[in-house]
């Protein structure tokens, strides 16, 4: 049982629940990469047993990001394939992501005060997610038949290297990173 205080639908995600009043929430339809990467969190814990609240209460406080789990290796590959280090930015000139790239790349996909990426990676994610439709965003959109997040599988993907590179990216870099000041 999880609830991420969404709908009662996937309170468990092994039978979810259906046929109660819409007020309660809707039936089959996306949910926040928090509350999908908690149903795989809770259904990961559950399938090796034992399952105790300290393992439920670990999970709650783990400051994942689960977004991050997704797609920043996608984002750090994106980004250190761009010639020469460079993205456009928004006033259409050349910004130097080279150090950008390289901080994506290590971070550790947590939001940890000493989590280096943590909030570079959070700029461009809400810049990405914020232009680009969620139907287009993955390399398969959201099932209701498969709802949680799970990174080792091709849907859970970003679509296409192109929503993170040129000009989103150089933005974001922007948005995030300043010469001389820290990227992490």
């Amino acid at each position: 049982m999880e609830n991420s205080n969404n709908s009662a639908w996937l309170a468990n995600a092994d039978q979810p629940l259906t046929g109660y009043p819409r007020v309660f929430g809707t039936v089959g339809t996306p949910r926040s990469l928090r509350t999908r990467g908690a149903v795989e969190d809770v259904a990961a814990m559950a399938r090796k047993g034992g399952l105790t609240v300290a393992d439920l209460q670990g999970q709650q406080f783990a400051n994942r990001a689960p977004a991050g789990d997704l797609a920043a290796a996608d984002v750090a590959a994106a980004c250190a394939a761009l010639p020469g280090g460079s993205a456009v930015g928004s006033d259409g000139g050349a910004v130097d992501v080279s150090e950008a790239c390289a901080v994506l790349k290590n971070w550790d996909r947590t939001v940890d005060t000493g989590s280096r990426g943590a909030l570079l990676f959070d700029r461009f994610w809400r810049r990405l997610v914020g232009g680009v439709p969620a139907a287009e965003l993955w390399k398969v959109p959201f099932s209701p038949g498969r709802p949680g997040v799970d990174a080792e599988h091709a849907e859970h993907r970003l679509a296409r290297s192109g929503p993170c590179t040129g000009r989103r990216r150089g933005r974001a870099a922007e948005g995030g990173h300043r010469p001389g000041f820290p990227a992490g």
